[in-house]
């Protein structure tokens, strides 16, 4: 569930796989997470890059707080 006025919920994929684009593997994903998750492993897309970079991070903080840690991400 969305917490209101959360930058990071409209973004966490609710999905048991994740394609990786421009290749052919797909991870799976093994739990439920939500902004408040923490000890968490993420793969950010760049939807303003050409390229579509990905970002691949981790972080112990919970994901809002991570997200609204660096605003480029």
């Amino acid at each position: 569930m969305w917490q209101k006025q959360c930058k990071t919920c409209p973004h966490i994929l609710t999905s048991d796989k994740i394609p990786i684009p421009d290749t052919l593997e797909e991870y799976s994903i093994h739990g439920h997470y939500k902004c408040s998750s923490s000890n968490v492993v993420y793969l950010i897309q760049c939807t303003k890059c050409i390229s579509g970079g990905l970002y691949t991070g981790e972080t112990g903080q919970s994901l809002r707080k991570r997200n609204t840690h660096d605003d480029s991400l």
